[in-house]
């Protein structure tokens, strides 16, 4: 019988990580998820994105970039730093929402905060950092370029796919307030998401995709359990 790697059984534990926070979810009354949270929090599409993201998984050789849990890399590098970065990311979004309020409505109060983000972050990580990069990175530099322009191709789809998750957040946030978003607040989205796309892509291609996790979690722990969380609410 072989045996699972230790890549495969990071992302296990991934997974049972998410599946906890989801089972623990119901405890709170379904007010306490934002409408356009429900699909991403329920446990049908949670198996189906972690189903899908073994593609992914698979990807990560075949595009150069570091296993999940690479042997080149220490925890320092797959945890720690990104962490701290994530936290920077963080305390700058929380400065840009004391300069410009996005308002309190698109943050989830507390307690139900400390589920429904964790849960969030890492099934959007999934979807467009495990998926939908590498799958772009892998076709153009693999089968269009044959092997060759990885630096490139590497960077402009970690943009590329940065722009659009800015553009799909500003669509978000225009719903959840009901009004068109006016072209500061979408500079806001572009800037600060856009740059937090492009490290995360980095982080993912050299210290593997927990350092992405480890990224996003850090952020959204200061911008929206603690400033949206605690002080919005």
């Amino acid at each position: 019988m072989k045996t699972l790697s230790a890549s495969t059984k990071a992302y296990l534990g991934l997974f049972i990580f998410v599946l906890v926070l989801r089972l623990l979810l119901f405890l709170f009354p379904a007010e306490y998820v934002l409408p356009q949270q429900e699909q991403m929090t329920s446990l049908p599409f949670i198996v189906v994105v972690f189903a899908l993201g073994l593609l992914g998984v698979r990807l990560t050789q075949k595009t150069g970039f570091a296993e999940m849990w690479d042997a080149r890399a220490n925890n320092t590098q797959r945890f720690l730093i990104p962490a701290l970065i994530g936290l920077g990311f963080g305390v700058a979004s929380v400065v840009f929402d004391l300069v410009q309020p996005l308002g309190a409505e698109i943050q989830i109060p507390l307690p139900a905060s400390l589920m429904v983000y964790p849960i969030g972050g890492v099934l959007e990580e999934i979807l467009f950092r495990l998926l939908l990069t590498l799958a772009l990175i892998w076709f153009v530099s693999k089968v269009i370029f044959k092997g060759k322009h990885d630096e490139p191709v590497f960077w402009v789809v970690s943009v590329a796919v940065g722009l659009l998750y800015s553009f799909l957040q500003i669509g978000q946030y225009s719903v959840l307030t009901g009004q068109s978003v006016d072209l500061l607040v979408a500079l806001r989205f572009l800037v600060i998401i856009g740059a937090f796309f492009v490290t995360a892509a980095y982080l993912f291609r050299k210290y593997g995709f927990l350092a992405a996790i480890s990224l996003r979690l850090a952020d959204y722990l200061i911008f929206h359990i603690l400033w949206g969380g605690l002080f919005l609410h």
